[in-house]
């Protein structure tokens, strides 16, 4: 019960302004917090936490590219959506294509109108 409290704790301050500015745009730092933090991976961690940060791409994808990283995990198709349209709607165009290109190399299924939002 501990772990998954200190775990709540550390994603809710990620949320946070000031912790947001800490991080200063910089992907591979936020990657590196977490690293420091006991946070056990989950596609529903994942989800919650690029469904909270749909609008802030940088700390969605700081999060991520750190849950890729951890042994066993791998994205569903449902988060590869959710970091797609969140880099899209930033008008990040080639991490977006990065991601679609992995999913289509890995014949994981992905919705052609989520690729686009970000383009209208």
């Amino acid at each position: 019960m501990l772990l998954k409290l200190k775990s709540f704790t550390v994603i809710r301050d990620m949320g946070s302004r000031t912790a947001l500015k800490m991080y200063k745009g910089n992907v591979h730092s936020i990657v590196e917090a977490i690293n420091g933090c006991s946070v056990i991976v989950s596609e529903s961690l994942v989800t919650q936490m690029l469904k909270r940060f749909s609008k802030e791409w940088i700390p969605a994808f700081g999060f991520f590219k750190w849950a890729k990283l951890q042994t066993g995990f791998k994205h569903s198709p449902d988060s590869s959506n959710l970091m797609v349209d969140s880099l899209g709607k930033s008008r990040k165009f080639a991490l977006m294509w990065e991601i679609v290109e992995k999913m289509d190399k890995f014949g994981r299924m992905y919705k052609p109108a989520t690729r686009l939002q970000g383009t209208e």
